[in-house]
């Protein structure tokens, strides 16, 4: 299954960088249950980074239906 999440060019081989900026869904009603819009209203910043690790551990939760689908779709030439 392809991740939605991008690669980080600027960071580790082992991080994930995505914002809502890129996402092709940004504004629709998905928006209201999506992990990264959380995320990103929470902080200062437009972008997340986060560790491969933690990329796996959401997955875990997702297949545990502990948290919903990530539903961040990154638009057609989105860096990364």
């Amino acid at each position: 299954m392809d991740s939605p999440i991008t690669h980080d060019p600027c960071g580790s081989p082992a991080s994930r960088s995505f914002g809502c900026s890129e996402c092709t869904l940004v504004g629709s009603e998905h928006c209201d249950d999506c992990l990264v819009t959380y995320l990103c209203d929470d902080s200062d910043c437009c972008e997340v980074v986060v560790s491969l690790d933690e990329v796996r551990l959401v997955r875990r939760l997702q297949a545990g239906g502990l948290v919903p689908p990530l539903r961040h779709r990154p638009a057609a030439g989105a860096s990364g």
